[in-house]
């Protein structure tokens, strides 16, 4: 990150440095791809997206980060809903559903859970009424 800084201080103070300019491409495109690798999908498409700045060749990197964001916390909201873990459920869906809310009908998947949950609650204060 300290590089990016670097490199984008003496492109500020000369735009037409060309060798600052393939080391800035270089190094947010290395910094993207290490976050990728990480499994940081969403902080690499931010970074894949800054590197465009530079050159326009991060189109299909941001595409597939931004797949596999939705794809990894979608699945996470399916595994936390199973184990009727309706609040993390939930959480996981709302990143997803942040970017793309027709994915995979994550909006009634969150919506389902909602309800659940408030029936829920209503059987618990129901069965708190009948106990006094």
């Amino acid at each position: 990150m300290e590089a990016i800084s670097l490199f984008d201080e003496v492109l500020n103070a000369n735009p037409n440095d060309r060798i600052a300019f393939q080391y800035a491409h270089q190094s947010h495109f290395d910094h993207a791809m290490l976050l990728f690798e990480e499994r940081d999908y969403l902080s690499a498409m931010d970074q894949f997206e800054a590197n465009l700045r530079y050159k326009e060749d991060c189109y299909a990197y941001i595409e597939k980060s931004e797949k596999l964001f939705k794809e990894m916390h979608y699945k996470k909201g399916i595994e936390f809903f199973e184990k009727e873990q309706l609040i993390e459920s939930i959480t996981e869906w709302k990143l997803v559903s942040a970017l793309d809310l027709k994915y995979r009908r994550v909006d009634y998947l969150i919506n389902k859970a909602k309800t659940i949950l408030k029936n829920v609650k209503k059987l618990k204060e129901s069965q708190i009424e009948r106990s006094k």
